[in-house]
């Protein structure tokens, strides 16, 4: 499917979010003290996204889709003003889905956070960084 990745930006309003990807290894067993490989199992990727929830069109078009494509990204001051470049983190999941959500409020503000899931494709999730050794995203 065709990525939309950044095309809506809500990160004024995102108040945290969390990414969680899990590897399932475990040993392949064949012949006792023959193979001592491991092999990858099902991989997970979930997290979830807490906004403030004032904007209903824009809540009922998230729990309304069968599936998004989620950046989340930061960009921090220049590394290299020669080349212009910045420190850059940023995590891309092409496909999500949302399984469920809670209300809460903060600072008498209504929010909302999100729950997702990955669908699997490939490449499910993406991580780019561009930092020096001694970088924060400031």
């Amino acid at each position: 499917s065709a990525s939309n990745l950044g095309t809506t930006d809500i990160s004024e309003r995102i108040l945290s979010f969390n990414v969680t990807q899990r590897l399932n290894f475990a040993r392949k067993r064949r012949l006792p003290g023959v193979i001592t490989r491991v092999g990858r199992g099902d991989r997970e990727i979930s997290g979830s996204i807490r906004f403030e929830l004032d904007r209903y069109d824009e809540w009922d078009a998230l729990i309304g889709n069968d599936e998004l494509s989620l950046r989340i990204e930061k960009e921090g001051s220049v590394i290299d003003s020669g080349a212009g470049t910045n420190k850059l983190a940023r995590i891309d999941i092409e496909r999500i889905g949302f399984d469920s959500w809670s209300e809460d409020a903060d600072n008498n503000n209504m929010t909302v956070t999100l729950n997702f899931v990955a669908l699997l494709e490939s490449p499910i999730l993406t991580v780019t960084c561009v930092l020096n050794e001694v970088s924060s995203l400031a």
